[in-house]
């Protein structure tokens, strides 16, 4: 206030016109005279005067703005014709653009027809103005109109929250019915929001009813039609009204109720790839679970009679080769040599050592393929240093477990004829099972006599995976699987992400239409290295905005497990699949325990298997195993049956899964102490009594 005063007293002018200047404090009469007050209206017009000054430069951005999408606006007009009122856009922007309005200067004194019609239309015009984007706005923000509501974007957020299948939820958003869904532009704003919760990268579908307003109806009037019992208890009949009033709606399979205990309560493998709610988001490929000495647990008072270890091989190159793949891969630091020498003759009547290399030298690239499709010391499908480190880990759990815990294995191998050693013709199972057994006992030599016997089938009599050569009913059935409407749907579902990936890895052909198995190798060998994943080629030039992502990796693993445990456990022909094509290795094991049991396997203690992945998983499908247990069995995995022999004589036998005792889906025994005889009663419909008659019809 004293501010004022003092601009006040700087000159003013009293009631006689003469100005007067403040003498001092003690002489202060401001007010006294009424023009002393003009001052807060100099004051306000100067205020006034700013802010014209700063809504003018508004208007003048807007006008620039303006002009970049609309070039024929304002071009004609100069600096002076821009400033009258009814071209600017403020005017143009609340009195609408009709001609008759805008140019009024033009219109005569005396008004004819046509623009007492252009007024009249003027008087009644409806001006929208943010109106038109916040009305479609609501579903997104109901706070705008008022309502403590969630929107659009926060539902579908709470229900991928709640369900294990986030992934394809994402990948599949279908909008329709009401006017909204017609909306200009609401796909790309769904698929823009949605990606703002989505992982990066995350391949997301937003697709629209081919009609809208009519489709849901549609659909009800089918379902009424095609499922007239499940539509008739799904209606609201008047009683329910009376009963609980209007706002009471029925619950039933083809309302929109979720709750995690809904969906917890499908079986995470069902034929109908609709119910597929697996949740594997804690499931790792790379590394697998290790017996522990700490927790493991003999049973009381039972004597061990027999093991036999199903293992899978380590961490290994991919078996699938994709065009342009420049990932290296090294398998040099852990070195096998070899040496022949005669039957029975002594360690030093020998070819000598040798040492398996892959290093392509310089000189020689020119002449090759290596400068372009493959690099490091590495074969496709190769065990690496840490798949044999894996192998070294599982054999040191092993010795800790059985030699040091239990004292049933020896400390030191003296006799060869306590182990069975079986690995497939392939490499990786061979490797696998020597970096094992080299931890189990650390201090074995290189003597003809000391050999473990390393047995193996000529491929086309192998047992321990599905022989399609020789049993080509396999691919028979298969093919019946495949095309099944379920799987086709499943196929379907997925197909948008099949078709990016194809795209970015160039790899076609049915075997890449099919099935995920092939993605899954690319991917998750890549992703347990750390290396980068997948980009697209073009023209030999990597681009690197198209690249496969680590939702792409978590999505095609949660598809290669489905299709897995549909194929093998849950499909109707899941049993005869399985029979076939694992059922007369199921044999061999059973034919060994009871040989073990009835004294014609000598000191036989150990039984090795070294195999692959479709060993293991089809074991655990004719078991019967859990969700969790069935998912794709990770590197390393090992599947070990225990023969226990109790006090009172009975035998029964312990099956655990890469450190834990196994359960099962439908719990038709304890995998902890099953009674042998329920056991082979339940594995003996999966072995086949002529498996070469079976497989030729």
């Amino acid at each position: 206030m004293r501010n004022i005063a003092d601009l006040a007293a700087t000159e003013t002018t009293n009631s006689t016109g003469n100005k007067r200047r403040r003498r001092g404090d003690q002489d202060d009469e401001f007010g006294a005279e009424d023009a002393d007050w003009n001052i807060y209206r100099d004051i306000s017009k100067e205020e006034e005067a700013d802010e014209d000054e700063e809504d003018e430069a508004e208007l003048e951005k807007y006008n620039r703005r303006l002009a970049l999408y609309a070039p024929d606006y304002l071009a004609s007009l100069d600096r002076n014709s821009r400033s009258k009122i009814e071209n600017t856009t403020m005017y143009r922007f609340t009195d609408g653009c009709e001609e008759a309005i805008l140019e009024k200067s033009a219109m005569p004194q005396k008004p004819d027809n046509a623009t007492i019609i252009a007024r009249a239309a003027r008087e009644y015009q409806l001006h929208l103005n943010v109106e038109r984007i916040r009305v479609p706005e609501i579903i997104f923000r109901p706070g705008l109109i008022g309502l403590d509501q969630a929107g659009l974007l926060e539902t579908i957020d709470g229900i991928l929250r709640q369900t294990g299948n986030r992934m394809s939820l994402i990948n599949n958003v279908f909008v329709t019915g009401g006017g909204f869904s017609g909306v200009t532009g609401i796909l790309e704003r769904l698929q823009r929001d949605i990606q703002s919760i989505a992982p990066t990268g995350t391949p997301i579908t937003v697709r629209r009813a081919v009609d809208p307003l009519r489709d849901a109806w549609r659909g009800a009037a089918l379902w009424s039609m095609n499922e007239a019992e499940a539509f008739k208890a799904s209606c609201i009949t008047r009683q329910d009204y009376l009963e609980h009033g209007g706002e009471y709606l029925r619950e039933h399979g083809m309302s929109n109720r979720y709750t995690a205990d809904s969906a917890k309560s499908n079986s995470a493998f069902k034929t109908d790839v609709s119910n597929y709610v697996l949740d594997d988001s804690s499931y790792s490929y790379c590394n697998p679970g290790y017996p522990s000495a700490q927790s493991y647990a003999p049973l009381p008072g039972a004597k061990l009679e027999l093991v036999q270890a199903v293992v899978r091989h380590g961490d290994r190159t991919p078996v699938n080769y994709i065009p342009n793949d420049d990932s290296t891969w090294n398998c040099n630091e852990i070195e096998e040599e070899t040496y022949l020498h005669g039957t029975g003759e002594s360690e030093k009547n020998t070819t000598g050592s040798f040492r398996q290399v892959i290093a392509i030298p310089k000189w020689n690239q020119k002449y090759g393929f290596s400068n372009k499709i493959w690099k490091g010391s590495c074969e496709e499908g190769e065990l690496t240093d840490h798949g044999k480190r894996q192998h070294n880990i599982l054999g040191t759990q092993l010795r800790a477990i059985y030699v040091d815990k239990l004292g049933y294995l020896p400390k030191e191998l003296n006799s060869t004829d306590e182990v069975y050693l079986r690995t497939t013709y392939i490499w990786r199972t061979k490797n696998s099972a020597e970096s094992l057994l080299g931890a189990l006992w650390p201090k074995r030599g290189i003597a003809p006599k000391d050999a473990i016997l390393l047995h193996t089938y000529p491929k086309r009599i192998e047992t321990m995976y599905g022989n399609t050569d020789m049993c080509p009913q396999i691919n028979t059935i298969m093919a019946q699987l495949v095309a099944s409407d379920g799987y086709q749907k499943f196929l379907q579902d997925q197909g948008p992400l099949m078709a990016k990936l194809s795209d970015i890895m160039d790899v076609h052909g049915s075997s890449w239409k099919e099935g995920w198995d092939g993605y899954f190798d690319v991917l998750n060998a890549r992703q347990c290295h750390g290396f980068k994943l997948p980009c697209k080629h073009i023209d030999g030039v990597q681009n690197s905005t198209q690249c496969a992502s680590a939702a792409d990796v978590a999505q095609v693993t949660h598809n290669a497990n489905y299709e897995w445990a549909y194929k093998y456990r849950d499909s109707p022909q899941a049993q005869n699949l399985t029979r076939l094509y694992i059922g007369s290795f199921v044999g061999t094991l059973r034919d060994q325990m009871q040989d073990r049991i009835a004294g014609h396997t000598g000191s036989l203690k150990l039984a090795l298997y070294s195999a692959h992945d479709s060993t293991v998983w089809p074991l655990l499908s004719v078991l019967d195993a859990g969700d969790r247990q069935s998912l794709w069995p990770p590197y390393a995995s090992n599947l070990i049956f225990e023969l226990w022999k109790q006090q009172n004589g009975s035998r029964v036998v312990r099956v655990i899964f890469n450190g834990e005792v196994l359960n099962l889906r439908n719990a038709w025994c304890d995998m902890n102490a099953c009674p042998v005889e329920k056991f082979f009663k339940h594995i003996d419909a999966f072995i086949p009594s002529d498996i070469a008659n079976e497989c030729s019809n």
